[in-house]
């Protein structure tokens, strides 16, 4: 779209009408459209880097462990659930090209799928994973609070990749909401 101005109707054509309802309550709706793919854009940015932190942050925590070591996302001392096996093989296919080149840790860590990190904070590992992890965190926070900040920015970030909209009507429910999910990723 560049620096042209485009019409919600041009935008509602390339888009579909359902997809830019929301912004018709507004006086000027591409401009709301607009703002809204810039924002979600930018706060992608801080949602990518939360998820390399938080993937660092885990595989630094559960390596230190001597019954895990550094490859623990293929050591049966922690059960992964099955799904998450899923995720490692499809992971280690990846970071290996399917056998071409050596296994490398992280490589793999790398592949794994934000889901896979999301699901490693689920009830399923509160006694494995969460004792590890939140022995690193400078803030005392429970697991359960952390899963529900994690799977809201997990939520957004899905949203956002799909351009939905993050409006909500008003200027004061949607600065709530951007500081709501700012406070999860900063959590």
């Amino acid at each position: 779209m560049g620096n042209k101005k485009v019409s919600v109707e041009e935008l509602e054509v390339w888009f579909s009408e359902p997809r830019l309802h929301r912004y018709r309550m507004y006086r000027n709706p591409e401009h709301v459209y607009h703002w809204n793919a810039h924002i979600t854009k930018e706060l992608l940015v801080d949602i990518g880097h939360l998820e390399i932190l938080l993937r660092n942050a885990v595989d630094r925590a559960l390596r230190q462990d001597d019954r895990y070591g550094t490859y623990w996302f293929q050591n049966t001392a922690l059960p992964l659930s099955y799904q998450a096996q899923k995720s490692v093989v499809k992971a280690v296919e990846r970071a290996t090209r399917r056998g071409t080149r050596p296994l490398d840790a992280g490589r793999v860590i790398a592949e794994l799928p934000f889901d896979f990190w999301r699901y490693l904070f689920s009830k399923y590992y509160q006694a494995t994973v969460w004792p590890k992890f939140a022995s690193c965190l400078s803030t005392k926070v429970s697991r359960v609070e952390f899963e529900r900040h994690l799977n809201f920015v997990y939520i957004n970030r899905n949203r956002f990749s799909h351009h939905e909209p993050i409006v909500k009507g008003s200027y004061e429910e949607d600065l709530a909401y951007v500081q709501s999910l700012l406070t999860s990723i900063y959590f």
